[in-house]
């Protein structure tokens, strides 16, 4: 298998949090077996990377400037004295890495995606999300995740497939409800008509109710 590239789905699935996907694409070349190995590693390591980056910022950026001018805001520009929401920066680092290199790119993705580009766009992200939302129910039906217990044994959903001419490892990971403030957000966003109708137009539960630690998304 030449070229394997490896594509990283974070089930972030996103914030705005449109928790979702993260997509990393590596390429390497010697024998299949190892590569898939190699390329399934890297992608574990880049989604580890992804949650330790927006765990930082939000420690040390988000929460310091909560309240302030320059707080965190939905919709934050490039020219606005606010800081991107924490989904927001884990995109743009995602969109500047896929702008210098072709080894690897990654995205957060989610079924209750608030932007169109995090929405669940093929059979293998919508596959991916299933499988951790079945994960999700049953450690909620083993009392292994509630709102005061955080989920630890997530196992990511991977498959090599050719894309665009090349073969690459895709790779989906969830994205949980780490912090109050995310659940918060994320509800009051599900309120709103325009998000409903879309859920409507999109076959999608209307009005759903994020607890902490919750499956928000996924990284891919």
């Amino acid at each position: 298998m030449k070229n394997l590239s490896t594509k990283l789905m974070l089930l972030v699935l996103v914030p705005i949090a449109v928790l979702g996907v993260l997509s990393v694409v590596i390429t390497m070349r010697t024998n299949a077996q190892i590569i898939e190995l190699q390329a399934t590693k890297m992608a574990g390591t880049v989604a580890t990377q992804v949650v330790t980056d927006r765990k930082h910022y939000v420690q040390k950026v988000v929460s310091k400037l909560k309240g302030s001018e320059f707080g965190a805001m939905e919709g934050a520009a490039a020219d606005s004295p606010h800081v991107p929401l924490p989904a927001t920066f884990v995109m743009g680092v995602a969109d500047e890495i896929s702008k210098n290199q072709q080894e690897y790119s990654y995205k957060l993705v989610s079924r209750w995606n608030v932007n169109s580009g995090n929405a669940l766009g093929d059979d293998f992200l919508k596959s991916g999300f299933d499988n951790l939302l079945a994960q999700e129910k049953q450690a909620k039906q083993d009392g292994e995740l509630s709102p005061e217990k955080r989920f630890s044994g997530w196992k990511p959903y991977a498959q090599a497939m050719e894309v665009d001419g090349r073969q690459v490892l895709r790779y989906v990971t969830a994205d949980a409800a780490i912090g109050a403030s995310c659940v918060s957000c994320h509800n009051k966003i599900e309120l709103r008509q325009e998000v409903k109708e879309a859920r409507r137009q999109a076959g999608v539960d209307v009005g759903h109710t994020f607890q902490l630690n919750d499956l928000m998304g996924d990284r891919g």
